[in-house]
């Protein structure tokens, strides 16, 4: 039975298999087909919010002006949730938070809309990049001091990650240059070649100061651990001063020795 059931899955997939190398479709075709569904639902979109946002469809912050719409949006609602005069209401947050988001992209100045809408997208694209280029680096320096205790270990996994980033960097930039025979630092003027002298800077210096940085990452680990036990003790006295409250001869030199007790606890968390 199990068979048959392994035979017939493999039949299936080389049926979806030959169909799909048969239609061989093309990566601009997919690209195309992308491009178009984005600016459609983009599109439909600005056709329901936009005599609101006052946003049109041929309008080329189309897209940056919706999501700040829908960011604005959300941080009105947060931040309205946390006062306790809107709490108890989400009808009322909802309509001033919409209304809020609305008329902060309904009325941004006419005369530098588009250079304040530039000025405001550098602070995304500024974090873009930095998620993207040092993203992998604070990973892997994460990974590095989690999962391995031995500093000579943490050094050869720097050292082989320095390897790998320096042999990148000569496929790009060394080879190129020496076969040219030019200038380095006039032939190489994109900034990911200073991506790559700032990455090889933070894994040097990861490596001069591993003990210092791990040290840091146990006492936290430690500081953790010690507030997870505080918790415990802390949720067990309120649980047995909770109980003795509520004991039909209330122990008052106990309630106040444990009432001592939450206090030095309290006292030793902050």
């Amino acid at each position: 039975m199990k068979k048959e059931k392994l035979l017939l899955v493999l039949s299936l997939l080389l049926i979806l298999s030959i169909s799909f190398v048969s239609a061989q479709p093309t990566i601009k075709e997919i690209q195309g087909g992308i491009e178009t569904f984005v600016t459609e639902t983009i599109n439909s979109i600005a056709s329901v919010l936009g005599p609101i946002l006052g946003v049109e469809s041929d309008d080329q912050y189309i897209f940056a002006k919706l999501i700040f719409f829908f960011v604005i949006y959300a941080i009105s609602f947060m931040s309205l949730k946390n006062i306790d005069a809107f709490a108890l209401n989400k009808r009322i947050i909802f309509i001033l938070s919409l209304s809020v988001a609305a008329l902060s992209i309904r009325y941004l100045p006419k005369v530098t809309d588009i250079k304040l809408l530039d000025a405001l997208l550098i602070n995304y694209s500024v974090l873009g990049m930095f998620v993207i280029v040092v993203g992998p680096l604070l990973i892997f320096f994460a990974f590095n001091h989690s999962v391995f205790s031995s500093g000579w270990v943490r050094f050869i996994t720097w050292l082989l990650f320095l390897s790998f980033y320096i042999f990148d960097w000569y496929l790009r930039y060394a080879i190129p240059i020496t076969h040219k025979k030019g200038d380095w630092f006039a032939d190489t003027p994109d900034i990911a070649f200073w991506f790559y002298v700032g990455a090889i800077i933070f894994i040097l210096l990861n490596m001069a100061f591993d003990h210092w940085i791990h040290r840091q990452f146990d006492e936290l680990k430690h500081a953790k651990a010690k507030k997870s036990i505080y918790d415990v003790k802390l949720a067990h006295i309120e649980h047995a001063i909770s109980a003795a409250r509520k004991a039909e001869d209330p122990n008052t030199a106990l309630i106040n020795r444990l009432e001592k007790q939450r206090e030095s606890i309290l006292d030793k968390y902050a």
